[in-house]
């Protein structure tokens, strides 16, 4: 006797707890929490991923990059090094304009000296 009250009993809660209303109504229950979850996780993603570039490579200053350097805005830079091999090369290339006599310099200096006497 004491099994057959144990057998409708679950019985009992088995059929009034999964009847047709209440548990389509626990499925879209848990449904729609997990669609509401799904929802914030998404969102929560992409606000802290927001203006974050995957794409963007790091490099180590004093060492070699394996990619070509792009700048995201125009710039200049004036390289003093390749300004002074540029200037170099030219000056080497182009010939003297004026040639330098060292006679006429002495030549003035002594007459500064024998004017400078002579008063």
């Amino acid at each position: 006797m004491a099994i057959k009250k144990r057998q409708g009993r679950l019985l009992d809660t088995f059929s009034r707890n999964y009847q047709a209303g209440s548990f389509y109504s626990k499925i879209f229950s848990d449904l729609s929490k997990t669609f509401w979850f799904v929802l914030f996780a998404i969102l929560f993603a992409m606000v802290s991923f927001w203006n974050n570039n995957w794409m963007k490579v790091q490099f180590i200053p004093g060492t070699i990059a394996m990619s070509k350097v792009v700048a995201s805005v125009p710039f200049e830079y004036v390289s003093k090094v390749k300004t002074d091999r540029l200037y170099e090369q030219k000056r080497q290339q182009s010939s003297s304009i004026f040639v330098i006599d060292e006679r006429s310099y002495d030549e003035f200096i002594r007459a500064l000296k024998l004017l400078d006497e002579q008063i």
